[in-house]
């Protein structure tokens, strides 16, 4: 990997080329000097700057005058109490805030980093996963300054001084997110587009809000076309039917259940004419808000995240979503707003995405765009039936697909790698993807077994067991009776 351009590069070191690097030590607090220098030496200006400013913050927040003090102060308990005093003093001064508060700020950012790592960690199969797990007393730590002491603690392995740089860059994005000043007015958007389409007539006027029309989407799928969908039915049927019919489901189909609303068309020659939708908003929660930071290189949450608010339209055919897009700009004028569409991509009646994300596919097909309205900016993907059923299940386009290769993409410079050095954990990226990604595919093509089945044959095993533990009970009782006959 490219070196982070992130703070405490310092403490990274040691991963350059696991496990050689300058503070690599087993007894004393050493610093391999020319490998050092060779380094800084490979730093631009600016890079080289950021060092020295993140290697004095380090000592400053502490009170050490060298890493020898540094290390002595964070593992001598008579004086580890105002070491963390001083550290929260200065914190809490920097960024504001009371110095009283600052412990439970502390406790959700490492609470937050942790969540971040093992969410990233439990994509990889189990017999990877388990070598990744955060060394316990890393994952306890809460304090930056335990964390920075643990980075120059002779005591402490390659892999747990990495972790503890992890953990810290990770606390650090954890706060400048949570403080971003776009992400704070992201409920404020979401309410405003909430309340917009409950309040513009946007629905039919008897529709309760909750209230949804719960349907089935039945899809063909041809294996020798990458599970390509071929057609989608819709099924107004009740749960109980649409558990029957999974129950029998041939190889090459699914049934998705999705809840749609409706809208009444005004204008036009269709005028009149009631048209039914899915629509789903989504929001990123904090874990996908850190990782996207991560993938996309930025530290500022700002520059990376403008999809913080994602909603999807599913029409049945694209002029049905064509006349959803009007019915809104109508509603909108009513509501006395107006409506603004920008950054615009187009692929539903064929051509090549664009997709600005590592691994996206150019075979994706939707309607995206950016939509202002009543004071709320959101993310707007709109799918007729089969483009949305193939970008969930289709080889290559599906977003479970998407959603790993994301992680592992571009080579070398991944997000993956950058949460787990290839080096450090040794495992072999390229492998572990494919593993992953097979997983997944199996996983959508494959027909779930239906628990009566599971049960059936948990009951059939269950059966042959105690049978033959019943017949070997009676083979020791004929011998234990021949011996006694003897």
């Amino acid at each position: 990997m490219k070196t982070p351009e992130i703070p405490y590069q310092l403490f990274t070191l040691p991963l350059k080329e696991p496990p050689a690097g300058p503070h690599r030590t087993e007894t004393s607090v050493r610093v391999n000097y020319p490998v050092l220098s060779r380094w800084l030496k490979s730093l631009s200006p600016g890079e080289r700057r950021e060092y020295n400013a993140e290697k004095q913050r380090a000592l400053t927040l502490t009170g050490a005058r060298s890493r020898h003090e540094l290390v002595s102060f964070i593992n001598d308990h008579s004086i580890q109490t105002s070491v963390i005093n001083r550290a929260n003093n200065l914190l809490a001064s920097m960024f504001g805030v009371k110095n009283g508060s600052l412990d439970g700020s502390l406790d959700r950012y490492a609470e937050q980093a942790n969540t971040v790592i093992n969410t990233n960690r439990a994509i990889f199969p189990s017999d990877l996963s388990g070598s990744m797990e955060i060394v316990n007393e890393i994952e306890r730590a809460k304090h930056p300054a335990r964390l920075i002491g643990i980075i120059f603690d002779p005591r402490y392995a390659v892999k747990g001084k990495f972790e503890a740089w992890r953990k810290l860059e990770l606390m650090h994005r954890a706060l400048l997110n949570e403080r971003s000043s776009e992400r704070g007015r992201v409920d404020e958007q979401l309410d405003s587009f909430t309340d917009f389409m409950n309040e513009a007539g946007v629905w039919l006027p008897e529709t309760k809000i909750g209230e949804f029309n719960n349907v089935y989407l039945l899809s063909h799928h041809n294996p020798r076309d990458n599970f390509r969908c071929v057609s989608v039915d819709v099924l107004e049927i009740s749960p109980e039917e649409a558990e029957e019919m999974i129950k029998k489901l041939p190889k090459g189909e699914k049934i998705t259940q999705v809840s749609r609303r409706k809208f009444q068309i005004q204008k036009g020659p269709q005028k009149g004419r009631i048209v039914s939708i899915y629509i789903s908003n989504d929001r990123k929660d904090t874990v996908a808000e850190i990782t996207k930071s991560i993938r996309k290189k930025e530290l500022i949450p700002d520059k990376a995240i403008d999809d913080r608010i994602r909603t999807r339209v599913v029409a049945d055919n694209v002029e049905d979503l064509n006349l959803f897009l009007d019915h809104i700009r109508l509603c909108a004028e009513r509501f006395g707003s107006d409506l603004m569409i920008d950054d615009i991509s187009d692929t539903l009646n064929g051509g090549t995405y664009k997709g600005g994300s590592a691994g996206s596919s150019p075979q994706w097909q939707a309607l995206k765009f950016f939509l202002t309205v009543a004071g709320a900016r959101i993310e707007l993907e709109g799918f007729t039936n089969i483009s949305f059923i193939n970008s969930e299940y289709r080889r290559g386009i599906s977003h479970p697909e998407f959603a790993v290769k994301r992680l592992f993409q571009p080579e070398g410079e991944s997000a993956i790698e950058w949460f787990f050095p290839p080096k450090a954990y040794r495992y072999n990226p390229k492998v572990a993807l494919k593993r992953i990604i097979s997983k997944v595919r199996r996983d959508i093509e494959e027909p779930i077994p239906y628990p009566t089945d599971l049960l059936r044959k948990a009951s059939n095993t269950l059966t042959a067991l105690t049978n033959h533990a019943i017949s070997g009970g009676r083979h020791v009782l004929k011998f234990a009776r021949d011996r006694r006959a003897s």
